[in-house]
């Protein structure tokens, strides 16, 4: 995967996940609409962040041995999901703010709980986007996190990212 033609970096709205998820996003060639704890009435769609470092709550949860559900820092999401890498899109074609739960017809009340959640995690929901459907990947900007814990473009096998003074990131997903 390589840096795609997309928009700007800093006119970009992200889909943070990790090198493992995006392995499978790779594979299908598009970002599919989130759909769990959604109600029947609910519209699944695909999130985006316009926070240029990270989105709080795409950190993953990991069940302890004990049962316990504990939420890992984006480092650790980084260590445990085989790094992180991210899908921008223009955020001019998001619906955003307050469009979001009419778009996707999320109630008042689920909206509030999530954006109360949302905030306890450190997230800003001011700065999420969505679209439903499937969005294909091939116009999106995609960038991986390297292990200086910077984003970097994606990189063909045969190229480097000639301005990084770290070893960019290879994630297992991309070594096969």
């Amino acid at each position: 995967m390589q840096m795609r033609n997309g928009p700007p970096v800093d006119l970009v709205a992200w889909h943070y996940t990790t090198g493992e998820r995006a392995a499978l996003i790779e594979r299908s060639g598009v970002l599919m609409p989130a759909t769990a704890y959604i109600e029947a009435r609910e519209i699944p769609v695909v999130w985006f962040s316009t926070n240029p470092l990270w989105e709080p709550t795409a950190c993953k949860l990991l069940q302890t041995p004990d049962g316990r559900l504990v939420r890992l820092t984006m480092e650790e999401t980084y260590q445990r999901g085989g790094g992180l890498v991210r899908f921008g899109i223009d955020p001019a074609k998001l619906y955003r703010g307050d469009d979001i739960p009419r778009f996707a017809n999320i109630t008042k009340s689920a909206w509030r709980q999530l954006c109360n959640v949302a905030r306890m995690q450190g997230a800003n929901p001011s700065e999420w986007g969505v679209l439903a459907g499937r969005i294909d990947i091939a116009g999106l900007a995609i960038q991986s996190m390297n292990d200086c814990m910077e984003w970097a473009h994606m990189l063909t096998e045969s190229s480097r990212h000639a301005n990084s003074t770290c070893q960019d990131h290879a994630p297992e997903w991309r070594q096969a």
